[in-house]
């Protein structure tokens, strides 16, 4: 089992909610659709797009499952 650290989630989460907006380019869908399929606000993907707000740990773990079950993601 690995254990991450407070500081090694923070940058994953970073990186991650630097590629959302790619990642809903691969997925075909608008912020809502994909907030949607995340369990996530429109207004939440919109604050971590455009940095207004942190992306949890939670939002990645939802991103990580959304992108899992999608081919088009695997590019």
């Amino acid at each position: 089992m690995v254990t991450l650290s407070v500081e090694e989630k923070r940058a994953m989460c970073q990186t991650l909610a630097e590629h959302l907006p790619k990642i809903r380019e691969l997925l075909g869908t608008t912020q809502e659709t994909f907030g949607d399929l995340c369990g996530l606000s429109r207004i939440t993907i919109s604050r971590i797009e455009n940095g207004s707000a942190r992306m949890k740990w939670s939002h990645l773990t939802s991103v990580l499952f959304v992108c899992a079950i999608n081919r088009r993601t695997k590019e």
